[in-house]
């Protein structure tokens, strides 16, 4: 399988012909962008409502049932 590399200037390069400082560079800003999205601050929620959905959301994710859909309540 070929991995074709795009550069900030959307230059396509394959990764097999990348050179040593090249690849450790890319290597280095894909650790950096990690670390940015692993250290993204949790959502706060304000007002009752909105922890209600909040709430619904995580109840949703860990069972996929729908604590706030309209069919579920028969309304």
């Amino acid at each position: 399988m070929e991995y074709i590399w795009t550069t900030r200037e959307g230059k396509k390069i394959n990764v097999d012909d990348m050179d040593t400082n090249h690849l450790r560079n890319t290597l280095k800003m894909m650790m950096r962008n990690m670390h940015k999205l692993k250290s993204k601050p949790e959502l706060k929620v304000h007002g009752e409502i909105a922890q209600e959905h909040a709430d619904a959301y995580e109840v949703y994710k860990a069972t996929g049932y729908d604590i706030l859909s309209e069919d579920e309540w028969g309304i």
